[in-house]
């Protein structure tokens, strides 16, 4: 993601809330947290993708996010992407169940 994404970039991520919208601005911040999420699955985690769909304008993948530690778990995702000149300017994460999934993604790595 570091290749496409904008220096501007913002990331709604699945744990937000109508309260705590919780966003991330910027590409040292988004790619900061993408990498502490990675390193604290062991190499474990992987997305499973099962369509993309993208426009000059917008982009969503549609997929599972596997991950055998901290715990085993199988999670139903849809990723909605825009674009700017080609450039990724926002992203939104977004889970089935958000609250419950992140909670696994995140046991013991917060």
């Amino acid at each position: 993601m570091g290749d496409y994404a904008d220096d501007d970039i913002v990331l709604h991520p699945a744990w937000r809330t109508a309260s705590d919208p919780g966003d991330l601005v910027g590409k040292a911040t988004v790619l900061a947290r993408q990498d502490a999420l990675l390193k604290s699955h062991r190499g474990t985690m992987v997305m499973d993708v099962e369509s993309i769909s993208a426009n000059d304008s917008f982009g969503t993948v549609l997929g599972t996010i596997r991950t055998q530690y901290p715990q085993v778990a199988a999670i139903p995702f849809c990723g909605v992407w825009r674009f700017r000149n080609g450039r990724i300017v926002e992203h939104w994460e977004n889970a089935y169940n958000a609250q419950d999934d992140v909670r696994k993604l995140t046991q013991g790595h917060e």
